[in-house]
């Protein structure tokens, strides 16, 4: 009975490892804990042995406070070596379990890829000897029938072809299963690819169409920022719609107001500026500025004092005096001119 087998030595050896490596970190664990203990007594007793000094103690007390001083920066060197020696033992456990690991891995796999090659080669040997039967009966009946010989040529091929095929795959899966077993091929079978999401229909964010009676400027489902023109017709999101009517600044499409906003000629033409647009709900990102860094104030020649010698903001620059002359004119010729192939 399976009850009285032998167990897997190296499932015994897998569960004694991990039990003791379960073990050396709670001792890990209480180490550190006793190290951060022993590392505050050791400020604590630094502490009260200056305090004792300033208080003008006598060296008794100050070498009492210095003794438990040490004595716990002994023991926090204590500590600190000792979780140094039990973290390469946690270190040894975790190799010694991944490679048990990784052993038992191997086996299966090099298991389940043998009974792949003989799944290959037991079908093979089936399908040679119906073949084959197949390909007899075939050219027998091409005697009366001219189709079954055509029958016979294709399945006599067929199996011709199928036995070196087979005996490829068959030597090449167990060739892949040796280097299972020796290290050198990866110690699991590939994963089947994942399959594609499953798409779902997102439903469109309800909207609330309205009119507005002022620019305004909202962030949109994308993070990005929308805007609209005063006096148009527009789609807002549901809740920003509703928050558009309770502060007046856009109306129902039914409202009375609607005929009169649209006839007075103030309609915002094209896509306004983010900068001319008042926010709808919660404040988004600033647009950046179109311009320039911005400089000082523009200085007009009106606002500025002349002065000959250069001292003011204009510098005269002396050309001499003007030159007073006279350019002869030239009579303009009228009429119009023959090309020199016109006769």
């Amino acid at each position: 009975m399976a009850i009285f087998e032998k167990a897997d030595p190296d499932v015994q050896a897998q569960k004694a490892a991990e039990g003791t490596l379960r073990s050396k970190r709670r001792d890990r664990d209480s180490l550190a804990e006793r190290l951060g203990i022993a590392e505050a007594a050791i400020a604590s007793y630094r502490q009260q042995a200056r305090q004792l000094a300033a208080d003008g103690a006598d060296d008794k007390e100050i070498a009492k406070a210095e003794g438990k001083m040490r004595d716990s920066a002994d023991r926090s060197a204590t500590l600190s070596g000792a979780i140094v020696d039990v973290d390469k033992i946690i270190t040894g456990l975790e190799a010694q379990i991944d490679q048990i690991v990784d052993r038992r891995c191997r086996a299966e796999t090099s298991i389940a890829v043998n009974a792949m090659a003989d799944r290959i080669a037991k079908a093979q040997a089936a399908h040679e000897a119906a073949a084959l039967e197949l390909e007899l009966a075939a050219k027998e009946g091409g005697i009366l029938i001219p189709e079954a010989r055509a029958v016979y040529e294709f399945t006599r091929s067929a199996r011709e072809q199928l036995v070196p095929a087979t005996e490829m795959i068959v030597g090449a899966l167990r060739q892949h299963a040796r280097g299972v077993d020796s290290g050198h091929a990866p110690a699991s079978l590939p994963r089947p690819a994942a399959p594609p999401p499953k798409l779902e229909i997102v439903p469109p964010m309800p909207t609330l169409t309205l009119f507005t009676t002022k620019k305004l400027k909202y962030t949109n489902s994308e993070g990005g920022v929308t805007t609209c023109g005063a006096y148009h017709k527009h789609a807002f999101p549901q809740a920003l719609g509703e928050l558009a009517l309770q502060t007046s600044v856009a109306v129902a499409l039914d409202d009375n107001r609607v005929r009169d906003l649209q006839a007075s000629g103030f309609a915002t033409v094209g896509t306004p500026d983010e900068a001319s647009c008042a926010w709808l709900g919660k404040p988004g990102r600033e647009a950046p500025e179109r311009f320039a860094k911005p400089g000082g104030p523009p200085i007009h020649s009106s606002l500025t004092s002349f002065t000959p010698s250069g001292a003011g903001p204009f510098t005269v620059v002396d050309r001499g005096p003007p030159i007073v002359g006279t350019m002869p004119a030239q009579p303009l010729a009228v009429g119009a001119r023959k090309l020199d192939a016109e006769e």
